[in-house]
């Protein structure tokens, strides 16, 4: 037997040949004369908030995995190896490790141990120290965007018990997230119970999967980098789903820890531990579940698609055929349903294909073609055996279980590719003097005192925050049209700070909220004129809509929201940085600038849907910028109907507008900033194709990520997302 265990031991170091990651296409607009109200900055600048979008986040699904049956015999090992020859092709496997052999390293991954020892006699591993740990460091590989899963098969001689009182968790698989000013991790833990039992226990979700002793498994870490997601496996099935912010670099830890001295003790035999690039659809199985079933038998389900195609969604050439494979899932389970609907509509005016197809194995395949550049829009829908859509209003599937509460939308997937993308460009036509008539704009927001009517200091805790840690005001500054209103918020105790922006998306009486950032002073800015604290503050219901004042290019109501913006980020600049931005007067005194922020520091904008129409107008208009990001973008290519596109929500076609088209202003960002976007292939109010037009007008370093079964205000909680992106 100790000749077997030690054969199964022997390391199997198989070198793979990681799949390279070529550069997207580079695909630039066509650029114009810039503004010049200030010099440009240097982009040297740490990193700053994550977008904020119109579209809140959604939290990884809720999952309850079904129990593992025990096992009343004594584990047998094998003869042979676990993992044969075909296997580990087809897993293109980065490494084996047998723990006795130290550090390991093949391409770019570094591997190690730490306090873990390997016994020979007997073939198990033991914690030697505490917060003992094999780790696998990845500061490369999200940058090409693949993914990879860490895995380990054990099984469990000595099931971990409470030894001394001890009630730590035993086991854990960590995603380590490092950002540039801070750490942050998310784990997946292996809970102990009072009876020497423990359970898989996702610290999100609550997912218990309990494991019993001499039953083999294997425990997996899936970084789905590609993304950002992480989840966790037992035996090839995902228990846990958790997303993930974005990051400098990753590190996937297997860990084995102790709290104190004490040690909670167990044995387990341990008869590989790989690497392995990854497909997340390798993990989707066909159902063996129906939705109904799976609905009742889940805590807490939360039911979604999930959609890939046969290349890379933003890839397709004009003509060539894209392929969708689809999936309905329950908690990351496939679950089936008696027939799924079906409908693919394209911009280039074909007629638009739909019908049924078998729901029994819980995904479906669907196929299109563009024949001109644009965007295929792919919709699905769940029905019954007699071919009746389930929605919100004819179905029992939307209730809640817990709370009797009907779901907001339907279950349905929205999705689709992209043809043709370096080719797509604004339908509408740019104005011949969009520099000069903006030119003048800035210079008239500019010129003269910056002449605060309100500046009050409120209590951070009244909105959230801490008033050992920022201080916070509320603004009024007179400009044309009423005045710029909105919050400023400074951290304390710093001697120098970057700046952003922060904009409202689309709403007659949405207000801003203060943002509390450590590094950064944040102003957030009210897109209309009135004053915060009245609670009864409104304007007009559908502005910008309005036909008769978008015929104007000086009575469009996007003017005075952008000369508000204009106004409150030059207050910012002013108050933060130093007086060369104006003088600021308050009740007939000067107030001193802080001086803690100068020119070529940073300074963000960002922001969702509206918010990034305001944060692309911003970007394009304060030279200062140095780096933007865009939330599902609105107000992008609204002349695309001209051109046979989907209209998405816009207010109907005027050479008027265009001088505030996202598409328009996007040409006007200087070539140092750096650009960040995130929208929906599912999105029905800004278009992917009119999204796509954005990021050809840019011409600084950007880039795009476009996620498959995302709408505008919806986030799925499993996603494909699809990425691209360009130098200046």
């Amino acid at each position: 037997m100790k000749k077997i265990l030690s054969i199964l031991m022997v390391i199997i170091m198989l070198a793979a040949t990681l799949a390279s990651c070529g550069d997207p296409a580079d695909t630039t607009g066509a650029p114009e004369t810039e503004p010049s109200v200030t010099e440009a900055p240097d982009t040297n600048s740490p990193e700053t908030d994550a977008t904020v979008t119109d579209a809140p986040e959604t939290n990884a699904p809720e999952t309850n995995a079904p129990e593992t049956d025990a096992s009343e015999s004594e584990f047998v090992v094998p003869d042979d190896p676990t993992y044969e020859e075909n296997e580990e092709e087809k897993k293109n496997y980065v490494f084996n490790y047998d723990f006795s052999g130290g550090v390991k390293q093949i391409e770019n991954y570094n591997i190690k141990t730490e306090g873990w020892d390997y016994v020979a006699d007997g073939g198990y591993i033991k914690n030697s120290t505490d917060n003992a740990q094999l780790a696998v460091t990845d500061s490369q590989l999200f940058l090409s965007g693949k993914s990879f899963v860490l895995e380990v098969d054990l099984s469990f001689d000595e099931l971990p018990h409470i030894a001394d009182g001890v009630t730590n968790f035993p086991l854990s698989i960590i995603s380590w997230i490092r950002k540039t000013n801070s750490s942050t991790f998310y784990d997946w833990i292996f809970k102990l119970d009072n009876d020497g039992f423990f359970y898989v226990k996702d610290t999100s979700t609550k997912t218990e999967v309990k494991i019993d002793a001499n039953k083999k498994y294997t425990i997996g870490l899936f970084f789905d980098d590609k993304n950002s997601q992480s989840k966790i496996m037992v035996d090839g099935e995902v228990v846990g789903v958790r997303s993930l912010a974005s990051r400098d670099e990753i590190s996937s830890v297997l860990r084995v820890f102790d709290s104190g001295k004490e040690k909670a003790h167990f044995k387990a035999k341990v008869y590989g531990v790989r690497a392995y690039l990854a497909d997340e659809k390798e993990l989707l199985k066909d159902a063996e579940r129906d939705i109904f079933t799976a609905l009742k038998e889940t805590v807490n389900p939360t039911l979604c698609f999930v959609g890939y195609t046969d290349k890379d969604a933003l890839s397709y050439k004009v003509g060539e055929e894209m392929k969708f494979d689809i999936y309905l899932t329950c908690n990351g389970e496939v679950v089936s349903a008696p027939y799924f609907y079906y409908s693919i509509e394209g911009e280039d005016g074909q007629k638009k294909t739909d019908g049924y197809l078998d729901g029994s194995k819980g995904h479906i395949t669907v196929t299109g073609k563009m024949s001109k550049p644009g965007a295929l829009r792919v919709k699905v829908y769940v029905c019954d055996e007699n071919k009746n859509k389930l929605t919100k209003n004819n179905s029992s599937l939307y209730v809640d279980l817990e709370t009797s509460t009907p779901q907001k939308s339907d279950l349905m997937f929205k999705g689709g590719a992209i043809a043709g993308l370096e080719e797509i460009q604004a339908g509408g036509k740019r104005p011949s003097d969009l520099v000069r008539f903006w030119n003048g704009v800035v210079s008239d927001c500019y010129n003269g005192d910056i002449k605060l009517l309100r500046f009050d200091e409120l209590s951070p805790e009244s909105f959230g925050g801490d008033s050992k840690k920022h201080s916070l005001y509320l603004f009024e500054i007179e400009c044309a049209g009423g005045f710029s209103t909105g919050y400023l918020t400074i951290p304390k105790g710093k001697t120098s700070v970057g700046i952003g922006a922060k904009f409202v998306s689309y709403g007659a009486a949405k207000k801003p909220s203060p943002s509390f950032d450590s590094s950064n002073a944040i102003v957030s800015i009210c897109a209309h004129s009135y004053h915060l604290d009245d609670p009864n503050a409104s304007v007009v219901s559908n502005y910008g809509f309005n036909n008769a004042e978008n015929q104007n290019r000086d009575t469009v109501y996007f003017k005075n929201m952008i000369i508000r913006d204009i106004i409150a980020t030059r207050f910012l600049k002013a108050y933060v940085g130093d007086s060369s931005y104006g003088k600021i007067v308050f009740e007939g005194k000067t107030i001193s600038p802080l001086k803690l922020w100068k020119k070529g520091d940073a300074y963000s904008v960002n922001g969702g849907s509206q918010a990034s129409f305001q944060s692309v107008a911003v970007a394009a208009l304060d030279a200062d910028v140095t780096k933007a990001s865009f939330g599902v973008p609105w107000f992008c290519d609204i002349g695309g109907d001209l051109v046979g596109r989907f209209d998405g929500w816009n207010p109907d076609y005027t050479d008027a507008l265009m001088y505030y088209d996202s598409c328009s202003l996007a040409t006007l960002i200087q070539s140092d900033v750096t650009v960040t976007i995130t929208a929906g292939l599912g999105d029905t109010t800004s278009e992917p194709s009119g999204v796509v037009a954005l990021y050809n007008a840019l011409k600084c370093p950007t880039t795009m990520s476009m996620y498959q079964n995302r709408e505008h205000t919806y986030n799925p909680p499993l996603s494909v997302v699809y990425k691209i992106s360009k130098s200046a």
